[in-house]
């Protein structure tokens, strides 16, 4: 009987002690994506608005502009070919209706670069950033439910307001909330076979959780923006970047000149 329970003992030390690695990694995976997804890709966003995204936001407008004037003369050539008079007054209201989206996603980008702008001026120092990740990733070992589902509703509640604290930067909330809960641990005493095998299905549920993770992460950084994070370290390609838009924008000048002009013979 004693040789059996000295097994039983073994064989709970080491599921124990891997059930406590995989928690560790668990947690690491989970604020890692976490930071990648609400800091990493919104500074990185922020920077591609900031270094080239204001010249994308100038080609788009005078492309709107283009094709506006494009369609403006359609609709006058349709009223021609109709024998029809035209109401340059109705015209343009049919325009507005029919670009309300393109409007809508101007102002979207413009609101975009604006934020960017804000963003990057009000980061925190990398001390900061340190801190409130490195608390951050303490607190979800302890309280995030993918790593402790047996919670207690106020420790969801608590997980709730790290992710808030955490949302918006909020160090002084996040150093509060630890001090709660720093010498928390998760309450699992396992002293039969039954328990054991309680334990062996959690082990396996949280190597799918890391599986599915790093799925999802690896995914994310295929993506923009994480996609361009190197090129916008790259001054030539920036560069490269900012003189193709701007010939794109000649280009569309160009283009917006010819249909004024056609547009202005048209009406006179």
């Amino acid at each position: 009987m004693e040789s059996r329970n000295i097994g039983f003992n073994l064989e709970y030390e080491k599921l124990r002690e891997q059930y406590e690695a995989l928690k560790t990694e668990l947690a690491k995976l989970l604020t890692d994506k976490d930071i990648l997804i609400k800091d990493v890709l919104p500074n990185i966003e922020a920077l591609f608005n900031v270094k080239i995204g204001q010249k994308y936001y100038e080609a788009f407008c005078i492309e709107c502009q283009v094709r506006r004037l494009k369609r403006k003369l359609q609709l006058i050539q349709a009223s021609i070919n109709s024998n029809l008079a035209f109401s340059n007054e109705k015209i343009e209201e049919q325009l507005e209706k029919e670009f309300i989206d393109w409007q809508k996603q101007i102002e979207a980008m413009k609101e975009s670069i604006k934020n960017s702008e804000d963003r990057l001026n009000n980061l925190m120092t990398l001390e900061e950033t340190k801190e409130i990740q490195s608390l951050y990733k303490k607190l979800a070992k302890k309280l995030h439910p993918d790593i402790n589902p047996n919670q207690s509703e106020e420790h969801k509640n608590l997980w709730f307001q790290v992710s808030e604290a955490y949302e918006f930067s909020d160090l002084e909330e996040l150093k509060a909330i630890y001090i709660l809960v720093e010498n928390y641990e998760e309450n699992i005493d396992f002293k039969d076979k039954n328990e054991i095998e309680s334990l062996k299905a959690r082990i396996e549920y949280i190597k799918e959780r890391i599986n599915d993770i790093l799925r999802d992460i690896n995914e994310v950084k295929s993506k923009f923006p994480y996609s361009i994070k190197h090129n916008l370290e790259d001054d030539e390609w920036v560069n490269n970047e900012i003189m193709n838009t701007n010939q794109k924008i000649k280009d569309l000048n160009s283009q917006k000149k010819i249909l004024e002009q056609m547009l202005k013979e048209w009406i006179i």
